[in-house]
């Protein structure tokens, strides 16, 4: 009974679909073929036409030499030849379907199909002893602030196809999350890395007391110090390693092409000059962004002095990324740091590819149901007619 019902569906879904076909778009890819079919049909057919035009005495009915006579009322009729006619019909349909599905025809249906551009972006976090320090006098630290800003700037891109990957660096560098496109496994990460890393005694330092306000804090024996030089050489290392072939491939060939940075978030400059890296990033093509948070320094002149050196050396590190092709970002408080992110989301737009393509969808399963239907007809209308064959 399941069989039954299949094949009733199937009959009823293709013979809608070849009645709501425009048949007017159809094409055929076996139109030869077809037409050879047709012409030897027609000659079968007028074969046996002309066979039953000259050897007459094959048709003949059977009673017309019985010797018995027959009055014309008892011989079939006008509508008995109409009906007799009917299988015949449904034989000539069903044979017209049959050399179209044998032409297989195909509609061209159009297809648009649209992918956006991946980015690889390294979020690049400075956890020095510094970030540890207030923002602003607030009761919250500069690394607090810094690592709030990243979290919103990765959530606000979760659509944008980003492969993204995390690394910090204080002493040392660490790598928190390679490169992934799972946005929420990603959060998860940042959120989870090290606020600050800094020697166990940094606490209880005279100097940074008052100032030094994270309590949780990953523990570094001399650790603390701030080298974007190493940081950086992580960066490029990982791009090397675990970047997206096609982007490096399409990097070399059009190097103006953008897919590829690294934003920078920390609050001074490094202890080795990080002018070689920048060079090798740009080599890359690998574009740097700076955030750079609380430059007032007020915590930095209490402990190395108004006039220290130290106090100068972010300048040069902004001159640095300008000149490399990057951009920085002061965020002097939170509402700069919001124009910011808004800034950074922009310049890293996502690029959305339009392909469109067209799809053969061939048809022929149409005329070949309906055919199988008209032949099945035929046979049954024979099969009912023939009782009345040449009765009297």
């Amino acid at each position: 009974m399941n069989l039954l019902g299949t094949l009733r569906e199937l009959i009823e879904f293709n013979l809608a679909n070849f009645f709501n076909t425009d048949w007017s778009a159809v094409q055929f890819k076996q139109a030869g073929f077809a037409i050879w079919a047709a012409i030897l049909l027609g000659a079968a057919f007028l074969l046996k036409i002309l066979w039953r035009y000259f050897h007459p005495e094959h048709e003949k009915s059977f009673y017309e030499h019985s010797g018995h006579y027959f009055k014309q009322r008892d011989k079939p009729g006008f509508w008995y030849k109409i009906l007799g006619f009917i299988p015949i019909m449904f034989v000539v349909l069903a044979s017209g379907l049959l050399l179209i599905a044998i032409a297989d025809p195909y509609v061209l249906s159009s297809h648009q199909n649209k992918s956006t551009q991946s980015r690889e972006i390294i979020y690049l976090e400075d956890v020095s002893a510094s970030m540890g320090f207030k923002f602003k006098n607030q009761q919250i630290s500069r690394a607090e602030i810094i690592r709030d800003f990243i979290l919103k700037l990765i959530a606000e891109r979760k659509d944008k196809n980003d492969r993204a990957a995390f690394i910090i660096y204080a002493t040392n560098p660490y790598r928190v999350a390679d490169f992934t496109t799972d946005v929420k496994g990603f959060l998860f990460n940042v959120d989870d890395g090290p606020l600050v890393i800094a020697d166990p005694a940094t606490p209880t330092i005279e100097m940074y007391k008052g100032i030094f306000i994270v309590n949780d804090f990953m523990p570094e024996l001399f650790g603390g110090e701030s080298d974007l030089f190493l940081g950086l050489g992580t960066v490029i290392k990982l791009f090397d390693e675990k970047g997206d072939p096609k982007i490096t491939e399409e990097a070399k060939k059009n190097p103006s092409i953008k897919r590829r940075s690294v934003i920078i978030a920390t609050d001074g400059a490094s202890d080795r000059d990080p002018e070689t890296k920048f060079k090798e990033l740009k080599k890359r093509g690998i574009t740097p962004y700076l955030v750079f948070i609380d430059p007032d320094k007020e915590s930095e002149k209490k402990i190395h002095g108004e006039n220290s050196p130290q106090l100068k050396l972010p300048e040069q590190l902004l001159k640095q990324v300008k000149q490399y092709g990057g951009e920085y970002f002061i965020a002097t408080n939170r509402s700069s740091l919001d124009q910011i992110r808004q800034r950074l989301d922009r310049l890293h737009a996502a690029v959305v590819e339009v392909k469109n393509y067209t799809t053969e969808q061939h048809i022929y399963r149409l005329p070949l149901v309906a055919s199988f239907l008209l032949y099945t007809l035929a046979i049954l209308a024979r099969v009912i007619f023939l009782k009345f064959h040449r009765v009297v």
